[in-house]
């Protein structure tokens, strides 16, 4: 029954598109425009995505053009790292021990040596400290500059697909709008040249003689 079915619809599917040309441009746009929206799918989370940077990293670049003030905000967070708490700690027993053997605990000599060698430590601490928020905070960009940088490829991506898919779009509604006319036309010429080819067959010939 299926078979027979498909005999019987296959002569009104031909008969449907003969007289309704305009429908294959229909089914063609929806599938276009099918596409388009998937495509849409899977590139848009990419150009939000990248898009989303762009606030972050103009404010990373405002902040590196001022790195003194960007370095004074990181050094309210510095804390003495383990290291060199226990540096220091090593330090005033060491220097306590040798400035007792010298006889020179308590002296201001003593206490200035101690002093300058614990802000040497801090300081050294302090800058690495600062160059390790530094090297992060780069990082950290790189990262949202390669963000970027896919999501502004896909934008670019997604502006060309658009751009495409309403040149098809246009080109299938003119289609659509002359395939009704072009139809007719072909119907006429096809017309016109059995017409020419039967009355030019049939006039220079005597009835029944075989003589032109």
């Amino acid at each position: 029954m299926g078979m027979l079915g498909d005999y019987f619809k296959s002569p009104f599917k031909m008969a449907d598109s003969f007289l309704n040309p305009e429908k294959g441009y229909d089914k063609a746009m929806d599938e276009w425009k099918r596409a388009y929206e998937e495509s849409k799918q899977y590139g848009q989370p990419f150009w939000e995505a990248g898009k989303g940077q762009i606030p972050w990293l103009n404010n990373a670049r405002d902040q590196l053009f001022d790195p003194g003030k960007l370095q004074g905000e990181w050094a309210k967070g510095y804390e003495m790292s383990p290291e060199a708490q226990d540096m220091m700690n090593r330090m005033r027993e060491y220097g306590g021990s040798e400035a007792s053997s010298m006889g020179l605990q308590g002296s201001s000599a003593a206490l200035e040596n101690s002093q300058r060698t614990a802000g040497s430590i801090v300081s050294q601490d302090r800058q690495r400290y600062m160059n390790d928020l530094m090297q992060k905070y780069l990082a950290s960009i790189g990262i949202g500059q390669n963000m970027y940088g896919v999501g502004a490829n896909m934008g670019a991506q997604m502006g060309q697909n658009a751009m495409n898919f309403g040149n098809n779009q246009a080109g299938l509604a003119y289609g659509k709008q002359q395939a009704p006319g072009q139809q007719l036309g072909q119907l006429i010429g096809a017309g016109a040249g059995l017409y020419g080819g039967g009355m030019g067959g049939g006039m220079g010939r005597s009835p029944g003689t075989g003589v032109y």
